[in-house]
């Protein structure tokens, strides 16, 4: 749904953001160097 645009971003957690940035998704906000033990970061969905 993020990647088809059917949503205008989304949290996910670290291996699903992998793969949608791989797909062309960037990250808007993560959580890296807060002490989490996975990575969570918003991103934007396609337009």
């Amino acid at each position: 749904m993020l990647m088809e645009g059917q949503v205008p971003a989304a949290t996910l957690p670290g291996p699903p953001v992998t793969c949608a940035e791989k797909k062309g998704a960037r990250s808007l906000v993560d959580d890296v160097g807060m002490g989490s033990s996975d990575k969570k970061s918003t991103v934007p969905g396609k337009r």
